[in-house]
């Protein structure tokens, strides 16, 4: 009877081994993949934010208005 629980024992602790090789294993994969997406999340928001900036300056340009500068400045060169 004695042998059984020390073979039962013995396999416990063989299977908490086996646990903690396994979740050294996966927890720094969880841990990259985790970090790894919010990673990307920030710099999608960042290129997001610079595209906002882009098309902010964009919409205040007024391109006729510089046609007409262009235009005016080289009427005057003459």
């Amino acid at each position: 009877m004695g042998e059984v629980l020390e073979k039962t024992g013995l396999e416990k602790g063989k299977l908490r081994a086996s646990l903690t090789v396994e979740a050294s294993v996966l927890l720094p994969v969880a841990l990259f993949i985790i970090v790894g997406g919010i990673n990307l999340g920030y710099d999608l928001f960042q290129q997001a934010k610079d595209s906002a900036a882009i098309e902010e300056e964009l919409e205040q340009l007024n391109p006729v208005e510089i046609v007409r500068k262009n235009t005016m400045i080289q009427e005057l060169k003459k």
